[in-house]
């Protein structure tokens, strides 16, 4: 189990990596799913109803963690928290958009990734505390 969260979180590191710096630099490049029939405008609505508010979620659960004086309790536990962000807009998206397979895919994509990031997470976390002083 610990090889196959090593080599999930790798796979993650670099498929954002690659993500984010073709969204800077070449953003015309990837503008919808590969192999989906979405259009242009599709595929930005559903950037726009899943991706922007996990985005804004995971920033105001942080700004609350700050207030409450609560640290993350592992390094894997700000990755996990956009993860269930994002899994949750993609939940509620399914209900308040256009339903198409692609969109079903994805979803059981980031259920994984966030099974696979929440046993990382206790793993890390039994590691910090289980530590002798």
């Amino acid at each position: 189990m610990t090889k196959l969260i090593r080599y999930s979180l790798g796979l993650m590191f670099v498929f954002f990596s690659i993500m984010s710096l073709f969204m800077i630099f070449l953003p015309d490049l990837i503008l919808v799913f590969p192999l989906s029939s979405w259009s242009n405008e599709e595929m930005a609505e559903w950037r726009l109803r899943t991706i922007l508010p996990a985005f804004y979620l995971t920033i105001c659960y942080f700004i609350y963690r700050y207030f409450s004086g609560r640290d993350p309790t592992s390094t894997v536990w700000p990755i996990l928290i956009v993860i269930f962000f994002f899994m949750l807009t993609q939940i509620i998206s399914l209900f308040n958009n256009f339903f198409h397979w692609s969109q079903l895919l994805v979803l059981s994509i980031t259920i994984l990734v966030f099974l696979l990031l929440r046993e990382a997470h206790n793993r890390r976390k039994k590691e910090i505390f289980n530590k002798p002083l």
